[in-house]
């Protein structure tokens, strides 16, 4: 398997384990219609979204795929382009070892993300509280 093949497979794997809430093939279209920004090397991938908020523009690290020393090729990178391109600053969900190398990096944690899937949820039905 070449490079090209293991960033393909990596971001698909990323894209399952973010929640499935895009698909290839989305992200594609989102690149090429300027909605997402794309950052590469030899070996990884860094998809980028800008977040236009009321009071603050930011930089929402999307998706990032390939092997780690590559990726952390790219964070310098996707910051000049941040700073240059006027956004105040950058926000990614993560895993918590992916977490500790950011922090080394000066990256702070301001909340933690957790999820909830939906699909048959109940507030007032749990393991203990059935209702008949």
């Amino acid at each position: 398997m070449d490079n090209r093949e293991q960033i393909l497979s990596k971001i698909k794997k990323a894209l399952r384990r973010s929640g499935d809430t895009h698909t290839f093939e989305d992200v594609v279209r989102a690149l090429q219609d300027g909605r997402m920004q794309s950052f590469w090397n030899e070996t990884a991938l860094v998809v980028t979204e800008i977040v236009a908020t009321p009071r603050r523009n930011f930089v929402s690290v999307f998706l990032v795929a390939g092997d780690l020393n590559g990726v952390m090729g790219l964070h310098d990178k996707v910051c000049r382009w941040a700073i240059d391109n006027g956004y105040d600053f950058s926000r990614i969900s993560v895993r918590p070892g992916f977490a500790r190398l950011l922090e080394q990096r000066g990256w702070k944690k301001r909340q933690v993300t957790m999820e909830l899937e939906l699909h048959g949820w109940c507030p007032l039905c749990s393991n203990d509280h059935k209702q008949d």
